[in-house]
């Protein structure tokens, strides 16, 4: 999650991406990915991997619990 902080767009989506692949239901994961596509102007993939990440939740009527 750290290389979205360094302001390199390219490594930071390689990263996600690979880890993504290993862990494809992984809530914060899918959160980071939102916020870095979110960040380059691409608001309907951020949009998505946001509601993925909500639907990843344990309990998504009660994300505050996560």
């Amino acid at each position: 999650m750290q290389y979205s902080r360094v302001h390199n767009v390219t490594l930071s989506m390689c990263f996600l991406e690979e880890a993504r692949r290993k862990a494809p239901n992984d809530t914060l994961l899918l959160n980071e990915m939102g916020v870095l596509y979110m960040r380059v102007g691409r608001l309907k993939e951020a949009h998505q991997f946001f509601l993925l990440a909500h639907q990843s939740l344990p309990s998504p009527t009660r994300p505050s619990q996560y």
